[in-house]
């Protein structure tokens, strides 16, 4: 007569009851004895905790999960991607096996070399990043005042701007004016106008 099969507890495949290692994920298959010895509490187990604790408790949690909220707003575009990462490989049968054949295979290599591999790339992607995004970067000056189609009726006006990247090496001039000065990328003067000219 044949043995009734049960459900993996990690994979969910039919297994024989009697199975040590399931034979699709290769997850090793605990007995749970009938009778497991329950913990004796210790002294530090008759801890009372008070409402006032249980609200100052509430209200950091509350407080974490809104800074993780405006974190993960804020930096969508990494956020994103870690919580497709975590719905498809906590959610989806296709992903729990996978996440499973992944843990073995890492189980098998060894973490350290993993760890090592995973440091590795990362200063590679950082030094690749750094190279893309700064390769010989020309600053680029911007007017923030006045804006555009401007009209006023004075004989001077203050002209304000920026400079980036704010680090840059730039000397500005207006006319025959001395060098203007750049502060953390910031810059302002004073320009006098001429009569207009018809």
């Amino acid at each position: 007569m044949e043995q009734q099969k049960i459900k993996c507890p990690l994979c969910s495949e039919m297994i024989q009851p009697d199975a040590k290692k399931c034979r699709f994920c290769g997850e090793w298959i605990e007995k749970k004895q009938a009778h497991e010895e329950v913990a004796q509490p210790t002294g530090t187990d008759n801890f009372k905790v008070e409402p006032t604790d249980i609200s100052i408790i509430r209200i950091l949690k509350g407080l974490g999960w809104f800074l993780l909220v405006v974190f993960a707003l804020s930096l969508w575009y990494i956020s994103l991607p870690i919580l497709a990462m975590w719905y498809f490989f906590y959610k989806t049968d296709s992903g729990k096996k996978l996440l499973i054949i992944i843990k073995n295979k890492i189980k098998a290599i060894g973490y350290r070399k993993i760890a090592g591999w995973a440091l590795l790339g990362f200063i590679v992607l950082l030094v690749f990043s750094m190279i893309i995004t700064y390769p010989d970067r020309k600053p680029t000056i911007t007017i923030t005042e006045p804006s555009n189609n401007h009209s006023i009726q004075s004989d001077k006006i203050l002209i304000k701007g920026i400079v980036s990247p704010s680090g840059s090496n730039v000397s500005l001039k207006a006319g025959d004016t001395k060098d203007i000065e750049i502060i953390d990328g910031k810059f302002s003067f004073e320009a006098s106008l001429e009569k207009e000219i018809k």
